[in-house]
């Protein structure tokens, strides 16, 4: 994109729905930021990802009542859509942005000026579907990667690959202050205990508190429960299955700002494959990730600071959100073996702390 934008021009960027995604997108802005002048359109929410943007990015909060429209895109150059909506692409073209790259699915290929079609695979469970499928399907590969290819598209150059986010300065003083009053100064184990109800992507709360016992006391760290909000029922249900008594951030569970800071003031963090780990792993946080229904090959661009333990199970990576086994549900996480998870904690333990590295607290042992 640069050898076809003059430097200074507006660029819309249209970011990703999802937490990880937006995370996993932050390397193309800070490239962007660097050369043209941004607008961000997003829901509200993920705007606080990203408070060291230049002062004179526009911020355009996306909501229900708010969604984005034609004007949206209005008086910019390119646009770079990183979603997957057709509206998106629709809405580009209509107001009549020269430059329009987006991802090549859905439908909206014809619409967009440069678009980026995946590779495929046979063979293997189709996510969503719950059954192994005969036909071709998209080769699952790392949102970071999918970014880089995207923008290289169309002309831009990415030379920071790895996503790196900075804490909100009043969300952390938010949080200290938050920490003060839970009596919390030691070092500590974040553990991302939230999930939708009924979702497939949490750990079940059972098995996720006996992990978390298992790591805080190899670790000598307290467990420190989060989740975001609607999320509650979950993190209170590995509350109450814990073997000894553990902080819950519940009330209210905290926003996008607060995860960051939260997830930058731990000495460790543990949960599933969400959202929540890349804010980790962007803050350069030892992350521990138990790995159930998601495909590993969508977030294998890990830093070292990360671990991924899951194990192969007859079903899946079925990307479901919800279990369809009548049985032995949730094999993809029950059947984590404790031992593994133990033997990648201690690997992460024994790491040096990252140089560059967002850490507040170093571990209660390395």
């Amino acid at each position: 994109m640069s050898a076809l934008l003059a430097p200074g021009e507006l660029v819309v960027v249209r970011l990703p729905t999802w937490l990880g995604d937006a995370v996993m997108a932050e390397p193309v802005l800070h490239a962007l930021a660097a050369r043209q002048r941004l607008r961000v359109l997003a829901p509200a929410k993920l705007l606080d990802l990203f408070p060291s943007l230049p002062d004179d990015t526009e911020r355009r909060p996306l909501t229900a009542d708010a969604p984005e429209r034609a004007r949206d895109y209005a008086g910019a150059r390119a646009a770079l859509l990183l979603n997957g909506s057709f509206r998106s692409a629709f809405l580009a073209c209509a107001a009549g942005v020269p430059l329009r790259a987006g991802f090549a699915s859905g439908g909206r290929r014809f619409v967009l000026t440069h678009a980026l079609g995946g590779a495929k695979e046979r063979g293997g469970l189709v996510p969503g579907r719950g059954a192994f499928g005969r036909g071709a399907r998209a080769l699952p590969r790392p949102f970071t990667l999918a970014c880089r290819e995207l923008a290289g598209l169309a002309g831009l150059a990415i030379e920071r690959t790895a996503p790196h986010l900075v804490p909100n300065p009043e969300a952390i003083e938010r949080v200290r202050a938050r920490r003060a009053e839970l009596g919390l100064d030691a070092p500590f184990l974040l553990v991302h205990a939230g999930a939708r109800p009924g979702s497939a992507k949490g750990v079940p709360p059972v098995q996720l508190a006996r992990l978390t016992a298992i790591v805080a006391r190899e670790l000598g760290l307290a467990p420190v429960l989060c989740c975001g909000p609607g999320e509650e029922d979950a993190a209170r249900a590995t509350r109450a299955a814990l073997w000894s008594p553990a902080v819950l951030l519940d009330a209210p569970a905290p926003g996008v700002a607060e995860l960051v800071a939260w997830s930058a003031s731990a000495a460790f963090v543990l949960g599933p494959d969400n959202g929540a780990r890349h804010v980790a792993q962007a803050l350069g946080k030892r992350t521990l990730v138990l790995c159930g229904p998601t495909d590993p090959r969508h977030t294998d661009e890990h830093e070292r600071t990360t671990r991924v333990v899951r194990v192969p199970v007859e079903c899946g990576p079925c990307h479901r959100e919800r279990c369809s086994r009548a049985s032995d549900v949730l094999a993809c996480f029950t059947r984590l073996p404790d031992a593994d998870v133990l033997a990648a904690a201690r690997a992460l333990a024994r790491l040096e702390t990252p140089s560059g590295s967002s850490s507040i607290e170093p571990l209660a042992r390395s």
